[in-house]
């Protein structure tokens, strides 16, 4: 987790082994991430998480909602 200046907490990438999945683990790791950013001052929560992925349904369930839809670019394909 990434605590800004401007009050932002930026929850950042998390994984889970595969054994460990459907356990609980990823949603009790989102929800102490955003205990601590309250605890610390955070006025806003961000985090990223792909339309289809897991993430996303845990980081909703914790409480945090869509604010907008991004794009994301890759280098173009240039051999041929």
């Amino acid at each position: 987790m990434y605590l800004a200046t401007n009050g932002v907490a930026y929850l950042g990438t998390a994984a889970t082994r595969k054994n460990a999945r459907g356990l609980g683990f990823h949603a009790a790791l989102i929800a102490h991430r955003i205990e601590q950013a309250k605890k610390y001052g955070s006025l806003v929560i961000a985090a990223t998480a792909l339309p289809s992925a897991q993430s996303r349904r845990n980081l909703q369930r914790a409480g945090l909602a869509t604010s907008h839809a991004q794009a994301l670019y890759r280098l173009a394909d240039t051999r041929g």
